[in-house]
C-alpha cells in the first residue's frame, strides 16, 4: 500500500469509529426492549434520531476524507452538518472516472429495453446537480427550487417504508446468495485458461469457472459476457490477456488442474461494500435534515426566512413522522452500512487517484 493511501486511510477511520460510538449511542437511547420490538417507541425518539444522523455524516466524512479529494477543514467549514450534499458532491466526483461512462453503456446496452431507464454519465450529473440545488441552503437556494431540507424532515412512513424494506432485504440476502453460489475459493481450470486464452468465447469462460460455483449454480451467458467485457472497460486489458499473465506467474502451479485466484469472503467483502454505499446515500437523505431539530425546543429558522421553514423542534418526534415510525428499521441499515464501509473505505481509496491519474492496469475484483 502506498503511503499516500494509507495516510487518507488513516485519516478517515477516526471518523468511522466515531460513526460506531455515534450508532452505539443510539442503541443505549432506545434500549434494548426497543430494538427487540417490545416497545413501539423510545423514550427520547428525537435524541435517538440524531444520534443516527451523526453516524450517517461522520461515515460520509470518512469516505470523503479516504477519496482524497476533500481536506479534513474543508468538510467543515464548507460542508457542516449537510451530509447529503457532500455525498453528492463525492458522486459527482466519481463521475469523472474514466471508466464510468463505458461502464454505463455497457451494463445498458447489456439490459437492453430494460435499461431504458438507466441514467448515462450526462443524465447522472444533471440529477445530482439538481439534487444539489435543492438541498441548498436558505440563503443559496433559489426560490423556484424545492426546500428538500423541510421535505425529507417530514416524510411520511408510507413513504420511507418500501425503501428501507429493500435495502434491508438486498443487505441481509448477500451473504447468503453468495454462500450458495460460491465454494470457499475461487478456483479456475488450468486446461480452460489456455484455452480461453486462445480463443475466447463464453462457453469455455463457463467450463474455466465452473470449479468455483457450486453444483447447482448456473450463471447464464449473458451476464458472463458483460463480466469478461467489464475488464478492458476497467482496466485496458481484456480477460484473456489477463489470464494469460496469470499462467506466467511463478507463483501458478502448471501441473495443477486448477489453481485459486481468490477467497469467497473477498467477494463478499466487495460486493457488500459497494451495497453498503448505495445506502449510504439513502442513509443520508432520511437523517441529514434532522441534525438542528432534533436538538431545540423550539423552531428554529435559518436566516430569518421564516417561509421555508419547518414547524419542528425536538418535541415534535413521534409516530407521525417517517424518522420515527422507521427508526428501528434505519437503526439496522445504518448498523450494516458502517459495518460493510470500513471495507469500501479501501475501495474508494484506490479508485480516486485513477480519477486524475488515469486508469490503473489492475483487476477489479480483490484477489487473495
Amino acid at each position: 500500500m502506498n503511503q499516500q493511501k494509507q495516510d487518507r486511510l488513516d485519516r478517515a477511520r477516526p471518523w468511522l469509529a466515531r460513526a460506531r460510538k455515534d450508532y452505539k449511542g443510539y442503541e443505549k437511547v432506545v434500549g434494548q426492549a426497543y430494538l427487540r420490538g417490545q416497545k413501539s417507541l423510545p423514550d427520547d425518539p428525537a435524541l435517538a434520531v440524531y444520534l443516527l444522523q451523526q453516524a450517517c455524516e461522520k461515515t460520509v466524512k470518512a469516505v470523503a476524507i479516504a477519496s482524497g479529494q476533500f481536506e479534513d477543514r474543508q468538510l467543515v467549514r464548507d460542508y457542516s452538518h449537510n451530509s447529503l450534499r457532500l455525498y453528492v458532491d463525492i458522486y459527482l466526483k466519481l463521475l469523472d472516472h474514466p471508466m464510468v461512462g463505458p461502464g454505463l453503456a455497457l451494463i445498458k446496452s447489456h439490459l437492453g429495453e430494460k435499461g431504458g431507464k438507466l441514467h448515462t454519465k450526462e443524465s447522472a450529473r444533471e440529477e445530482l446537480l439538481r439534487i444539489k440545488r435543492n438541498i441548498a441552503t436558505y440563503v443559496d437556494r433559489s426560490p423556484d427550487t424545492p426546500d428538500w431540507l423541510v421535505e425529507y424532515a417530514t416524510l411520511t412512513p408510507e413513504k420511507m417504508k418500501p425503501v428501507l424494506s429493500v435495502l434491508l432485504a438486498i443487505s441481509e440476502k448477500t451473504s447468503g446468495s453468495i454462500y450458495r453460489l460460491l465454494g470457499p475459493s475461487i478456483r479456475i481450470s488450468s486446461k480452460e485458461v489456455e484455452a480461453y486464452t486462445e480463443n475466447p468465447g463464453i462457453d469455455v469462460l463457463q467450463r474455466m469457472l465452473a470449479p468455483s460455483f457450486r453444483s447447482t449454480a448456473v450463471v447464464s451467458p449473458e451476464t458472463l459476457e458483460v463480466v469478461a467485457n467489464l475488464f478492458p472497460t476497467l482496466g485496458n486489458a481484456s480477460l484473456a490477456a489477463r489470464l494469460e499473465q496469470a499462467m506466467k506467474d511463478e507463483t501458478t502451479p502448471r501441473s495443477a488442474p486448477t489453481f485459486m485466484i481468490g477467497k469467497r469472503t473477498s467477494i463478499e467483502k466487495s460486493l457488500r461494500s459497494c451495497f453498503a454505499m448505495g445506502s449510504l446515500i439513502m442513509l443520508t437523505a432520511f437523517t441529514f435534515a434532522h441534525e438542528s431539530w432534533t436538538r431545540y425546543p423550539r423552531s428554529i429558522s435559518d436566516s430569518g426566512q421564516t417561509a421555508t421553514r419547518a414547524d419542528l423542534n425536538c418535541e415534535s418526534y413521534n409516530e407521525t413522522l417517517g424518522i420515527v415510525a422507521c427508526l428501528r428499521d434505519i437503526g439496522r441499515l445504518c448498523q450494516m452500512t458502517i459495518c460493510d464501509i470500513d471495507h469500501a473505505l479501501d475501495v474508494v481509496a484506490d479508485f480516486f487517484p485513477s480519477c486524475a491519474e488515469g486508469i490503473e492496469d489492475r483487476s477489479p475484483f480483490p484477489l487473495e
